[in-house]
């Protein structure tokens, strides 16, 4: 037997960097995997793919350590694909967060009601079309209501059993629901226009003036709004909102990944990853304003970022003092209005500044707010309120 054929003995004062490597790679994935640092995950890749074909196969004396690494590049492509529920690809921009303000909440004043609405049952949604409010109820009824008295003008039943979600464009209005029906409101005659199986239960809802896109639990879908032809859009499966910016589409998920997606096909364009607090309260929320997107962290509910849509980027973090979970956001050019549902909270938060400018105390029972000519529209079980507020831009 030559030296060469003799058996190594292990040399116990030796470091071998792979398998060092190999352990702080499964400490992170044992704990937080998709927090694992990048230099740990380039060295493992470059580990694998600077292997010669012949030795990935991996001598029987080495499948311990050879295998660990090809389970940590793997799980590495499995991290990032449950996150958005595909491969984010090279448009990834990961927001490590800006400086965070921490606005301070004071006493609030007495809303000034310019005028009220009754309805029979609660307000699931209010848009603004040419002009005029509408409202739509959790039962499926959808009213119309006059402007300046509040008064309802018309009344009109989407035959809907659970309405999900809402979206206006145009002259029409476009209710999703639970079953699977899409129903187009033409305000501009007051009536049901048209109904359109999509094909998959939905919670999602965005429109712009030549599609409507929903979206489920794990499908989503394009409606062509002149045709009314449905197709599939091909978003990551787990969206929680949808937005219509241009001609791209927002959708939202729990992870704290913003998608921005071609309008046609649903692919990716680019992809924000927001930090957020694990401790927190759910959140989730989006709101479209002239200029800027505000989004409540999905799994922080009391954070809110101010989402620039044209670089696109997290342009501010916002945290509140005391603490609360925004349930409903109404954005102009100068600002938010933060709904607090739970806490009877209304507060303005100027864009510039990030400063709270007014409080109005609301009372619990508010679902949502949205801007109305003359006012700022807050509704909920017990029908609309439109208040008296400053309306910036």
């Amino acid at each position: 037997m030559t030296s060469s054929d003799r058996p190594r003995s292990p040399n116990p004062d030796r470091r071998d960097p792979d398998r060092e490597l190999d352990a702080r790679l499964a400490t992170y994935f044992r704990g937080a995997p998709s927090r694992a640092p990048e230099h740990l995950l380039t060295a493992a890749s470059v580990r694998v793919h600077g292997t010669s074909q012949r030795r990935r196969r991996w001598p029987l004396h080495g499948w311990t350590r050879g295998w660990a690494t090809v389970a940590a590049v793997a799980l590495l492509v499995v991290v990032a694909s449950i996150r958005l529920g595909t491969e984010p690809g090279p448009g990834v921009t990961e927001s490590n967060g800006p400086t965070q303000s921490v606005v301070r909440i004071g006493p609030g004043r007495e809303p000034v009601i310019l005028r009220r609405t009754a309805t029979p049952t609660t307000v699931r949604a209010v848009v603004v079309v040419d002009g005029n409010p509408w409202a739509v109820l959790v039962d499926g009824l959808v009213f119309q209501i006059d402007p300046a008295s509040g008064a309802v003008v018309t009344q009109l039943d989407a035959q809907l059993d659970e309405p999900t979600g809402v979206a206006a464009a145009g002259s029409a209005i476009w209710i999703g629901s639970a079953d699977g029906d899409l129903v187009k409101v033409d305000s501009a005659t007051a009536s049901i226009a048209s109904e359109v199986a999509v094909g998959i239960a939905h919670h999602a809802i965005a429109a712009s003036d030549q599609a409507v896109w929903v979206a489920g639990t794990s499908e989503a879908r394009r409606i062509d709004t002149a045709t009314l032809e449905v197709t599939a859009f091909d978003v990551p499966p787990g969206v929680l909102e949808l937005a219509a910016v241009g001609d791209t589409v927002w959708a939202t998920y729990a992870s704290g990944a913003i998608v921005i997606a071609d309008g046609q096909t649903g692919e990716p364009r680019t992809t924000l990853q927001i930090t957020s607090d694990p401790n927190g309260l759910p959140g989730g929320i989006m709101a479209q304003g002239p200029v800027d997107l505000w989004l409540s962290d999905p799994r922080d509910g009391e954070a809110l970022y101010r989402i620039d849509a044209a670089l696109p980027g997290v342009a501010e973090t916002v945290r509140f003092d005391p603490r609360g979970r925004p349930s409903s956001m109404a954005p102009d050019a100068e600002g938010v209005w933060v709904l607090f549902g739970d806490d009877g909270r209304l507060v303005r938060i100027e864009r510039d500044t990030l400063q709270v400018v007014d409080v109005i105390d609301v009372g619990l029972g508010a679902r949502g707010v949205a801007f109305v000519p003359g006012g700022l529209a807050l509704w909920g079980a017990g029908g609309i309120r439109v208040l008296e507020v400053e309306v910036g831009g």
